[in-house]
């Protein structure tokens, strides 16, 4: 006999897409999830991605490998998150035409660090639909947490271009919550919403390197800090803080999200876990699988792990 899905309540929670999930289809508004080998040229203190070597040059020949089982009937973009992005131009191209001619948006997160008017331009031209900035911060505090001199200026700069050249481009902020940097969030909100940034998703300090126990945040400061952001222009998402976002403490995040390494490997959100799936067909497909639909509603109701925990 099959296990059956534990579908109590689920008809209240997180519709129309996760009916569709149990009836076998994606949810609307797809995006896939790209984390790619590529190393980072930033060396940033709560992450262990530094490991780009430029003697090395990466290329996107995994993501054409993936960009084969999608469509636009099924995924609206893809997402593509390094380390940094940027470092193979040549192959960030060649998806973007792929791409294209696909039908699929390109949205890119990267730390801006390599970005120049020119570059953005022909980015902003051939094809990105969206670009997310790694910011945690104005000025040096930005600047120390990443590694890299002159960075948040370079940023500003940049998100200042588009402003004033492409107006109707979105941009977006990424921003890692620690000690380093909390008490200067709201300042940086402030900023986003005098540049118009689109939204900023503020992220829960993961456990990647050695720094995390004397950079994370008492979880209270964190939840009375988010309190005093509510009343701001800019669109405001936590990730690791489901109760921010629902009223539901259940994962919505792979309601909309599918997460794909760059050896194909489909992942759960951030987290690493073993699991059978790949992205080996059209994507159409893994949906119909009764294990990957047990699997992905499984992690929807029940995942917790991004939670602030005392690990």
């Amino acid at each position: 006999m099959q296990n059956r899905l534990p579908v109590d309540n689920w008809h209240n929670l997180f519709a129309p897409d996760l009916k569709r999930i149990l009836l076998g289809l994606p949810p609307l508004g797809l995006i896939v999830r790209t984390v790619l080998n590529i190393g980072c040229n930033a060396h940033c203190v709560m992450c262990n991605g530094a490991r780009y070597d430029p003697s090395n040059e990466f290329n996107y020949t995994s993501v054409m490998k993936i960009l084969e089982t999608l469509d636009s009937h099924t995924v609206s973009a893809i997402s593509l998150f390094g380390g940094e992005p940027l470092l193979d131009k040549n192959g960030l191209f060649d998806i973007f035409k792929r791409c294209k001619k696909k039908g699929i948006k390109v949205l890119i997160t990267t730390n801006g660090s390599l970005l120049d008017a020119l570059f953005l331009d022909k980015i902003i031209h051939d094809g990105a639909d969206e670009i997310t900035f790694s910011l945690d911060a104005l000025g040096k505090t930005h600047d120390s947490i990443r590694g890299m001199p002159g960075l948040s200026k370079h940023i500003e700069d940049m998100v200042c271009y588009i402003r004033n050249k492409h107006p109707s481009f979105r941009v977006k902020i990424n921003t890692v919550i620690m000690k380093n940097n909390y008490k200067e969030i709201p300042r940086l909100i402030k900023w986003m919403d005098k540049m118009g940034v689109y939204s900023v998703t503020i992220h829960n300090l993961r456990n990647c390197n050695n720094n995390y126990k004397k950079l994370k945040v008492d979880y209270l400061k964190q939840i009375l800090l988010f309190r005093k952001l509510t009343n701001t222009a800019t669109k405001i998402e936590f990730i690791g803080y489901p109760s921010m976002n629902n009223k539901e403490e259940k994962c919505n995040y792979l309601l909309h999200h599918l997460n794909v390494l760059d050896n194909r490997k489909i992942i759960p959100c951030h987290y690493r876990d073993d699991n059978p799936f790949f992205l080996d067909r059209p994507i159409k497909y893994l949906y119909k699988m009764d294990e990957f639909k047990r699997y992905i509603f499984k992690k929807i109701m029940t995942c917790r792990k991004c939670l602030i925990t005392d690990d």
